[in-house]
């Protein structure tokens, strides 16, 4: 297999890349581009991973994509095979401390791919919420220190799903209650050295969430111009491993913002 660079996409805002052609750029890195003729299932890819083993992982709005090097291999939604992954529409990627592949799509829940039997579980939207995330719209997922998986939605809060019970609880925005999750609108989830998780929301600004009491804070708060940080949209969180308790965040203006101290 052909050894592969990590490629890192940063999406401010939420742009499909089309592969095509080769890009060098002045520093002499050369990128190489593959479209649908190299056997790319579609053109608008969403979400890139790169996995322990080099494989590189791209989620499109027609499939789901692994790239060796060499070639595609596509997971498609197959209506009467139900270890198949349920949605071609795909969101957002994960690879959690075990080595499986978490995958979200627009309509049809969660997906875990099992690299042993090459099937898809499904975690279908479950009114009740406890065998399946509350809404079918999957906008992120990330692994916390327990070992459970957050799960973002874009209608219903955030999700958490325990690897061992096999159950799902949520957490929602509730009115005039401060201690709630600002937005049900999630776009990213990171978890810090203090255990605490950060929400990235649209509409609810930063939130730090306390394992421990369960209660959320809105963080970034400006008491006299909120919107002046743009912080009411929050697209992205990405740790600086370089800058301890550091972290970038996409908003309208690309902030570093400091866990210790809480501010800019």
């Amino acid at each position: 297999m052909k050894k592969l660079g990590l490629i890192l996409l940063l999406f401010v805002y939420n742009w499909a890349v089309s592969f095509s052609g080769n890009i060098t750029i002045d520093n002499g890195l050369t990128f190489k581009q593959v479209s649908i003729d190299k056997g790319l299932s579609q053109s608008s890819v969403f979400t890139i991973i790169q996995d322990r083993f080099g494989f590189v992982w791209l989620g499109t709005s027609d499939g789901l994509n692994m790239y060796d090097g060499y070639e595609f291999k596509i997971f498609k939604h197959e209506p009467l095979n139900r270890n198949s992954i349920s949605s071609n529409y795909i969101t957002c990627l994960f690879e959690d401390e075990s080595g499986n592949i978490w995958i979200g799509t627009k309509d049809g829940g969660l997906n875990l791919y099992n690299r042993q039997t090459r099937q898809f579980t499904r975690y279908l939207k479950d009114k009740d919420n406890f065998k399946g995330p509350n809404s079918a719209y999957i906008t992120c997922i990330y692994q916390s220190s327990n070992g459970n998986i957050w799960v973002g939605t874009k209608d219903a809060g955030i999700n958490e799903f325990d690897v061992v019970k096999k159950t799902f609880r949520s957490f929602k925005n509730k009115f005039k209650d401060v201690n709630s999750l600002g937005s049900n609108n999630i776009n990213c989830i990171v978890q810090d050295k203090k255990q605490n998780l950060w929400i990235a929301t649209e509409g609810g600004g930063l939130n730090q969430f306390d394992l421990n009491t369960e209660s959320f804070k809105k963080a970034l708060k400006n008491d006299e111009d909120e919107s002046s940080f743009g912080t009411d949209f929050i697209k992205s969180l990405i740790p600086l491993k370089e800058q301890s308790g550091t972290m970038l965040i996409v908003t309208k203006n690309a902030e570093i913002y400091n866990l210790n101290t809480q501010s800019f």
